[in-house]
């Protein structure tokens, strides 16, 4: 109802009855509420996206470390340089951002801001 009314007003919706007045010297814009979100993912993975950088360096952060093991970089001084030039830049961000508990944070932010259970899918939640 309210989102309709909003809607109508800002002259978005163009399919009601009767017909909207203007006070002269006054304008209406609209800013959406209701982002367009995949129907398909959850709250959690929605909330993760607000994330995607942070997650993204540790998880390059991760391929390094992994990467230590394979005979190809420790058996190349010049390889092995520049994965650990590499893995301290990210180390770098990693700390300034204190990803390292990101995971938590989100857990933290999603119950103050009274978000719906992590699991549940978008598709079955209410724009209200």
């Amino acid at each position: 109802g309210k989102s309709s009314l909003l809607k109508i007003i800002a002259g978005l919706d163009k399919s009601y009855q009767g017909e909207v007045v203007f006070s002269p010297g006054y304008s209406v814009g609209y800013l959406a509420q209701e982002p367009q979100l995949d129907t398909e993912k959850t709250v959690l993975e929605i909330v993760q996206e607000g994330v995607a950088e942070i997650t993204a360096t540790l998880k390059e952060y991760e391929e390094i470390n992994e990467k230590f093991g394979l005979p190809e970089v420790y058996e190349n001084p010049d390889e092995m340089d520049k994965l650990l030039v590499r893995q301290g830049e990210l180390q770098d961000k990693i700390d300034a951002t204190n990803a390292w508990e990101i995971d938590s944070k989100l857990e933290r932010a999603m119950d103050a801001l009274r978000c719906p259970e992590p699991d549940a899918k978008i598709a079955n939640l209410s724009g209200g």
